[in-house]
């Protein structure tokens, strides 16, 4: 390795680190495009980097810390359809579950005996903030399901369009309204955000879950707000539901 390609690593990773914590806790400086070229150019000449096995960590030194019940880690992507099929083909699934990446913010609701206990943060993926007091105001939120559920709830909490264009103009997007409002101390506007839910993990017995459509199931029946999922069953119907949503749906979403 060259001294230009050491020195053009360092400073990717210097970025990189800036601005995941701008994203997690601050306002973005840059697009989440132009933040992906910076992890591809690192990944290319540094793969085994450890900056791209972390996740960003969003936390406030104002809140308490939780553990998770559920590690919030990252997840894989691929940019382009071709490199989708490489992925696909390894793997030979029969069925895929196609979701919307909900560009808001991550959170964890805890259940013990189906009585709601706390809401943690993503923090660094094995502890976050409790932000239960903002939570509990936000539209789809449960305080007690219908079953003695014991365990962990995954959702994200998300402003629609219509409400960021009618209040929250002054904010960059969408989410970096969201961010500010769940960490704020007097619960002011926490009432404006959705939560909407994709995943579920139980610590007992009682409920088991065999696979994703059963939890989604399992979660709508509890009447939470669950994320919009279809099912295809060949790579390709993935990548041409994709286009579908992207030419024709993505600019009418809230």
């Amino acid at each position: 390795m060259t001294k230009r390609q050491q020195e053009r690593i360092e400073y990717l990773v210097e970025e990189i680190t800036r601005h995941r914590y701008l994203y997690y806790n601050e306002q973005p400086e840059i697009s989440d495009a132009k933040y992906d070229a910076l992890e591809d150019e690192l990944r290319e000449l540094d793969p085994d980097n450890p900056i791209l096995f972390k996740i960003g960590v969003d936390s406030s030194e104002l809140f308490t810390k939780r553990e998770h019940i559920i590690p919030m880690t990252s997840q894989d992507k691929v940019v382009d359809s071709k490199e989708f099929l490489k992925w696909a083909r390894k793997r030979n699934y029969k069925v895929f579950l196609i979701q919307f990446k909900l560009d808001g913010i991550s959170i964890e609701l805890q259940y013990e005996d189906g009585i709601f206990q706390y809401v943690v943060t993503r923090g660094d993926g094995v502890k976050g903030d409790d932000v239960s007091a903002n939570v509990v105001n936000m539209k789809w939120f449960m305080p007690k399901l219908g079953v003695p559920f014991t365990g962990a709830v995954r959702a994200e909490i998300l402003l629609f369009h219509d409400t960021f264009e009618k209040k929250y103009t002054d904010k960059q997007n969408c989410r970096n309204a969201a961010a500010g409002i769940v960490r704020r101390k007097d619960s002011v506007g926490s009432g404006d955000l959705n939560l909407i839910y994709y995943d579920a993990i139980s610590t007992i017995d009682e409920v088991e879950f065999s696979n994703d459509i059963q939890k989604l199931k399992w979660l709508q029946a509890q009447g939470f707000d669950t994320i919009r999922t279809k099912t295809v069953k060949s790579p390709q119907e993935v990548i041409d539901v994709r286009e579908d949503v992207m030419n024709n749906l993505r600019d009418t979403l809230e």
